[in-house]
């Protein structure tokens, strides 16, 4: 079974919302409730307040800007080398994914920076540090590998289940 995809609802704020939302829910529970991870919520610096800032400013803001920007390259991209149907099997949905991995890197190699820098200056502003910017938000072989291959299915994923949906 073929399915017919259209990228018209990537315009659309209310996807770019709700996907960011997704998104920020799957690091959440990936990255940050991992059982190893878990020291930052007896932390003296741990507050509701400053979860609740953490999650919708620097989380939720900045990744819908990253959202946003990456729903519009899907768009041109998946236009212009024609990825108009998927086919509804598992080794066809796989190489739909890998066809937006080439893309999903460029973009996660020039965004990246741009997001990385907002959260350092977000978090360090107006005492800024090289040295702590370079070895925690500049990039990294982890940063790639921690973040890139699940961005590429999840975005890959929504995509397709939001072919049929309507706002």
């Amino acid at each position: 079974m073929w399915l017919k995809l259209n990228y018209d609802l990537l315009k659309s704020w209310k996807a770019v919302m709700l996907t960011t939302l997704v998104v920020i829910i799957a690091y959440l529970a990936i990255i940050y409730l991992h059982p190893e991870n878990l020291d930052w919520v007896g932390s003296d610096e741990f507050s509701v307040v400053n979860l609740i800032r953490f999650v919708l400013v620097d989380q939720f803001l900045i990744e819908c800007i990253t959202v946003a920007l990456i729903f519009q390259l899907v768009r041109i991209y998946a236009n212009k080398i024609g990825l108009m149907d998927v086919k509804l099997q598992p080794k066809e949905l796989l190489f739909y994914e890998l066809k937006f991995f080439p893309l999903l890197l460029m973009a996660f190699f020039f965004f990246a920076p741009l997001t990385l820098t907002a959260r350092f200056l977000l978090h360090y502003f107006p005492d800024l540090d090289s040295a702590i910017y370079f070895n925690e938000y500049f990039y990294s072989l982890k940063l790639y590998v921690n973040y890139l291959p699940p961005t590429c299915h999840l975005y890959c994923s929504l995509v397709i289940s939001s072919s049929t949906l309507t706002f």
